[in-house]
This record gives C-alpha cells, sequence and structure tokens, in this order.
C-alpha cells in the first residue's frame, strides 16, 4: 500500500477557534475551508468540536449549512484518530444529505469514506462507495465545486489502482484527474495540480523511474513554492520533500537525499501527518542502510515501528466499527430471514412467469426484430445535452485521447459529466456503431495515417503499432486491422511496400 498524501481534499490538517462576533454562517464557512483544505494550526480542535456540534444542534440552519457542518464534524473526528466516529457519522450525513436531493454533498460523504475505508485497508468497501459517489455526483450541475470534487475522485481512483500494483491505470486515472482540474478557476487550482504531480512522482517512484518521477515532484514544487506556506501547503511541501528523498535514494544520490529528509525532519509537527512521518522514517531507515549507520538504523527503526503501531491501531479501530455494524444488521435481518423464505417460495413461480411476459413486451417496446437483431432501445435526451456530447464526442477524438487503453463507455461517461447510456446512444446515433467499434475504427485510422505520412512506422514491430494505437494486445490489433481493411497489418505493410 502507497503511504502517502491520503487525499488532502477529504481529510483534515487542523483547525482554529473562530471568534464570537461572526455570524453563524461565516464562522461555518471559516471552519469548512480550514478544516477541509487545511489553513490552519492543528490546535484546539476540542474547541472546534464543540462550536461545530452547537452549530449542528441550531434549528434555523438550511440543509446545506448542516451537510457543510457535517463534513467539518467528519473531519475533525478524523483529526482526532477517532476513525469508527468519522465514519459513523459519515454514513449517517450521506443518508441526510440524499434525503434532501443535495447530490454534490452526498457525494462528498461517500468520498470521504471511500478515502476512510481505504486508509484502513477495506479496500473492495472503498471503492464500491468511490463508484457510488462518482454517479451520485453526475447529478449535479458542472461548475468549480464539480471539477473539484471530480478531481478528488479520479486522483482517489489511482490510489484503488496503485493498491493493486496496477501503477499504469494508476497514472491513467490521474490524466482525467488533472483534466478536471485544469477546468477549476478557483484559487486552489495550483494546489490540486501540484498534489497530482506529486502523486504521478510517487506512482513513477514505485515503476522505479526515479528520473521521470523527479521530473513531477519538481513541477509540483513550482506550483506551491511561490505560494503563501498555510498549513496544507507547507504539508504537501513535505510530502513531496519526503517523496523525492526517496528517488534520491533510488539514485543512490544519499546528500540530496539527506538535505531534503533532514528539512522535512526538522520542520515544525503541525506541518507532518502520521501517513508522513510513516513514510519519512521509512526513508531514514534506507539512508542508514546505505550509509551502514548502525545506531541510527535502530534510532529509524524504533520510530517506524511506533507510527505504524499508531496508525494500525487507528485502523482496527475502524474496522471493528464497520464490522460490529454488520453485525448487528444481520441479526435484524435474522428476524425476518424465515418470513422472507416462505413468500419467495410462493412468489418464485409466479415471478417466472412474469419473466417471460415482461421478456416479450420489452423487446417489443425496445424495436421490432429484423434479420435477426433487435433494434436499439430508444433514448429520451435533451437536445442540449445531445449537442454538448456531439460537441464533446468531437474534442475527444481531436486529442486522440481513444488511443488510451483504459479508455471505455464509464470513463467517457464520468468525462462527459452524463451517463454511460447517453454516451452509446449518441454514439449509435452520430456514427451507427457502437462504442467499441467506434473506438477500434478510430485507432486503426490513426495507425493507417502514421503509415502513410511517416514511413518510419512502416519499419516498427506489429505489436508497437498495436501499442500505439492503445490495443491490449497484437492479436488484438491484428484481428480488429483485418476487420477494418480486410487484410492484416502484415499484408498491408507489404502492399505499401510494393506501392513504394
Amino acid at each position: 500500500m502507497i503511504k502517502t498524501l491520503s487525499c488532502f481534499f477529504y481529510i483534515i490538517l487542523g483547525c482554529i477557534p473562530l471568534y464570537a462576533q461572526h455570524s453563524t454562517p461565516e464562522k461555518l464557512e471559516q471552519l469548512y475551508v480550514e478544516v477541509t483544505i487545511g489553513k490552519c494550526k492543528n490546535t484546539d480542535v476540542d474547541d472546534s468540536l464543540s462550536e461545530i456540534n452547537s452549530i449542528l444542534a441550531t434549528k434555523t440552519i438550511s440543509a446545506e449549512e448542516r451537510a457543510k457542518a457535517l463534513l467539518i464534524l467528519c473531519n475533525l473526528y478524523r483529526f482526532k484518530g477517532d476513525n469508527a466516529r468519522a465514519l459513523k457519522t459519515a454514513e449517517e450525513a450521506s443518508s441526510f444529505a440524499a434525503l434532501k436531493h443535495l447530490y454534490l454533498w452526498q457525494a462528498r460523504f461517500l468520498g470521504f469514506l471511500s478515502t476512510e475505508y481505504r486508509r484502513s485497508n477495506m479496500i473492495a468497501l472503498g471503492e464500491e462507495k468511490l463508484i457510488q459517489a462518482i454517479e451520485v455526483s453526475m447529478k449535479s450541475p458542472q461548475n468549480d465545486e464539480l471539477y473539484r470534487f471530480y478531481t478528488n475522485a479520479y486522483h482517489e481512483m489511482a490510489y484503488y489502482a496503485a493498491s493493486y500494483n496496477d501503477y499504469r491505470k494508476a497514472l491513467s486515472y490521474m490524466k482525467y484527474s488533472n483534466h478536471w482540474a485544469e477546468k477549476m478557476t478557483d484559487s486552489k487550482k495550483e494546489f490540486f495540480l501540484a498534489s497530482n504531480y506529486q502523486y504521478i512522482g510517487i506512482l513513477f517512484n514505485r515503476l522505479s523511474k526515479a528520473d521521470s518521477a523527479l521530473y513531477y515532484f519538481n513541477r509540483a514544487l513550482k506550483l506551491v513554492e511561490s505560494n503563501k506556506s498555510d498549513i496544507g501547503t507547507q504539508t504537501l511541501k513535505n510530502y513531496i520533500y519526503t517523496n523525492m528523498g526517496e528517488s534520491y535514494l533510488m539514485q543512490k544520490n544519499l546528500p540530496s537525499a539527506y538535505k531534503l529528509l533532514t528539512k522535512v525532519l526538522q520542520d515544525s509537527l503541525k506541518f507532518k501527518t502520521q501517513d508522513l512521518n510513516q513514510n519519512l522514517y521509512g526513508n531514514w531507515v534506507n539512508y542508514y542502510q546505505y550509509t551502514g549507520n548502525l545506531d541510527s538504523l535502530k534510532l529509524y527503526n524504533s520510530r517506524l515501528d511506533s507510527i505504524s503501531f499508531l496508525i494500525n491501531t487507528n485502523n482496527t479501530n475502524a474496522i471493528n466499527s464497520v464490522t460490529d455494524n454488520l453485525i448487528l444488521e444481520n441479526k435484524s435481518l435474522k428476524k425476518t430471514d424465515r418470513l422472507h423464505w416462505y413468500i419467495a417460495i410462493a412468489l418464485l413461480a409466479f415471478l417466472t412467469v412474469l419473466t417471460a411476459i415482461f421478456q416479450k413486451r420489452k423487446h417489443k417496446a425496445n424495436g421490432i426484430i429484423k434479420n435477426g437483431e433487435i433494434k436499439s432501445e430508444s433514448v429520451n435526451i435533451a437536445k442540449d445535452t445531445e449537442l454538448r456530447i456531439t460537441e464533446q464526442l468531437k474534442a475527444f477524438e481531436e486529442s486522440r485521447q481513444y488511443l488510451d487503453p483504459d479508455v471505455s463507455s464509464t470513463l467517457l461517461a464520468n468525462q462527459f459529466s452524463t451517463n454511460t447510456r447517453y454516451v452509446t446512444y449518441m454514439v449509435k446515433k452520430l456514427y451507427d456503431k457502437d462504442l467499441n467499434t467506434y473506438i477500434n475504427e478510430l485507432r486503426i485510422q490513426h495507425i493507417l495515417d502514421l503509415l502513410h505520412s511517416d514511413h518510419k512506422y512502416r519499419q516498427v514491430k506489429i505489436g508497437h503499432l498495436a501499442e500505439i494505437a492503445g490495443f491490449s494486445s497484437h492479436s488484438k490489433f491484428a484481428a480488429v486491422f483485418k476487420k477494418v481493411k480486410g487484410c492484416s497489418p502484415s499484408e498491408y505493410l507489404s502492399t505499401l511496400d510494393e506501392q513504394k
């Protein structure tokens, strides 16, 4: 599991007390910025908890203000290390936001849960919550708030891919995260991009490509070094320095590694999280293994064990809390299971008949059977939505995003802020093709253009052409190529040589 900055966007970095003369909305907004983005000291958390609970006890606050207060509360519990309470609050807040149709807030709570479940090594549950969050967020209008959420969500998707050691896929998700970050217009745009670049650097470290990692770490530093060093920015800098230290250790550049790791070690505790310290101590262990300083090696091994134990304890408490909730739910369900079983048996035969009738009517409603195929189902889609998706598909083609091997209807739907049904419908309407055929033919046409415009591509291996086009294998590329051109890639290249 990668030890890194676990999504600044969902965790608290600290808070400061508010002044009594501020109105409730002002206090709430100040706390929200300080807690969720991190522009304050990490002291007086108990005072902030007391204050936010007082705000939640006020009956006159709006539903959106209550949602904002609940997200602050989740982060405060998280900062105190009370993961179990943070998870419980976020689950309840997600239900509240859904009830009030506050879809972006619901998505934020699901995103918070996703991050915390992942940090607690409940990977499958966390990934499920994140997918739910992205689906819910599609109901929200496009604005900076939504762009920020998508930036966070795809950053988080990259964490999940990395947890499966699929670093290439993680890099692909980071491209989508950067795409949405670039759309932002608010003052935190550079911070989000810097955070993305530092994580891309980490992924290249995992791929043992220290040079590429350092390139992205330096890009991240350029974005934050000129900014005012609030707690979020300074903490991000410490993450960058720590991971740059790891890159230098990989290159055996011990003086540069020592300089950066010392800078982080000597910085104030308020600019370092538990995860950062764990990563930092691990790098010092590696450094002293290289230098052979056994006393210092023993010291940092001890520190690493202590911080790892503390993190594991917090994660265990969170897992136990979730497990206890599941046990309670199961006990409740068992009371009604027997009745449900009898009802299920009685309905089974009835449902079998209904299923046959439903399928027949569904086929009739979706279209008549023609030439052995059923016509595609009609979709009710607004005219302005059609126009928007049409323009987005044009941009998709012009930017050659179809060369991305991970492109899919889900990724396109998320990028277009719509759903997969609309994407596949518009491709069918515009090109009379299914999505896979549409993408594959674009890829083949791209290769054809290269072969005709630049003769050097005629000399490369077929497998390399397949990789350029975004196909997962040589055989897949050859099969699609033959379907499009009526001959194999090698036969086509032979024809070009004859023409030459």
